[in-house]
């Protein structure tokens, strides 16, 4: 699992930095981490703990974040990677509501690495904003994994520029 985690993370960051800003209109605005709760079906819920890239699209309240957080309930755990895209209603220089979903791809282990199952998932989520200062956001986030192990989460982060 922790091979699979740092490969994706890798990959996943390798990804985002070789794709050009002018190829989805999005520049890079800052990155990342976050804590949490998630509860998967048919599991105990535990401690979840993650990071992500933002990207915004100039002039707009559009963003794509791309993400990805370890989870670990009992006695399931996993890793998900996710492509999330929100709106937030208003400027991020006061605290703001978000919506967003995304597509994602839900790693689960069932009795440790040798029973991992992979599988394509749904984000939807929903949120505030807070600004910390001019250089960081903080949010708080309640997010719904619909895959073959759906999820309920709720997080805590920030998002330093």
């Amino acid at each position: 699992m922790k091979r699979t985690m740092l490969t994706t993370i890798f990959v996943f960051t390798l990804l985002a930095g070789l794709a050009p800003a002018s190829a989805f209109a999005f520049h890079f605005e800052g990155a990342g981490a976050r804590i949490g709760y998630v509860d998967p079906e048919d599991s105990d819920g535990g401690l979840a703990l993650g990071g992500h890239l933002e990207f915004e699209s100039e002039g707009s309240q559009w963003h794509v974040r791309p993400n990805v957080y370890w989870w670990n309930g009992e006695p399931l755990s996993g890793v998900n990677l996710n492509l999330d895209a929100f709106y937030h209603f208003g400027p991020q220089s006061r605290t703001v509501p978000y919506l967003g979903a995304g597509l994602g791809l839900d790693m689960v282990d069932v009795d440790g690495p040798a029973d991992e199952d992979s599988n394509p998932a749904v984000n939807l989520f929903g949120g505030v904003q807070f600004p910390a200062s001019e250089r960081a956001t903080l949010f708080l986030e309640g997010r719904f994994v619909a895959s073959d192990v759906s999820q309920m989460g709720v997080f805590f982060g920030f998002t330093a520029r």
